[in-house]
C-alpha cells in the first residue's frame, strides 16, 4: 500500500509504503531550499509498559501541539490521548538533506514505535 499525500502550501510531497512493517516513507520539501527524506522504520519487539520518570514517558506524554502561523507566531492546541502503545524500533535514513547542516550521529539512536494512536485536538491559540 501506498498513500502519497501532497502538501501544496508548504511545496512538500509525501509518500508512505507499507511493508507490514517495515514502512518506508519518503518527504521531498521545496521550502526555502530543496530537501529529501527517505527511511524505512517499524518495531522490534512487544508493546512495552512506558514507566513515569523514564525517557520514554518524558518523550511521549506530552499533550499540546504546537505549530506556527502564516506570521511565524507560535500556536499551541491542546490535544488528548490514551498514553502511546510503544514498541523497540529501528530506522534506516536512506536519504536526509532536509537539515541545512548535516547532524552528527553518534552512537545508537533511541528509536521507539506506535502503529496508531487516537487523538482528540482542540483549536490552536497563539501560545504564551
Amino acid at each position: 500500500m501506498v498513500d502519497r499525500v501532497p502538501i501544496d502550501e508548504a511545496g512538500a510531497d509525501m509518500a508512505v509504503q507499507q511493508l507490514e512493517p517495515p514502512t518506508r516513507t519518503s518527504s521531498n520539501l521545496d521550502l526555502d531550499r530543496p530537501g529529501r527524506f527517505v527511511a524505512r522504520y517499524g518495531p522490534t519487539g512487544s508493546v512495552m509498559a512506558v514507566e513515569p520518570g523514564s525517557v520514554e514517558h518524558f518523550l511521549t506524554e506530552r499533550y499540546c501541539l504546537y505549530a506556527v502561523d502564516d506570521n511565524g507566531q507560535p500556536l499551541r492546541g491542546h490535544i488528548q490521548h490514551a498514553p502511546w502503545p510503544l514498541q523497540p524500533g529501528f530506522c534506516d535514513i536512506e536519504d536526509d538533506t532536509v537539515v541545512p547542516v548535516p547532524l552528527a550521529r553518534t552512537g545508537q539512536p533511541l528509536v521507539h514505535f506506535a502503529r496508531r494512536i487516537d487523538v482528540v485536538g482542540w483549536p490552536l491559540q497563539p501560545a504564551r
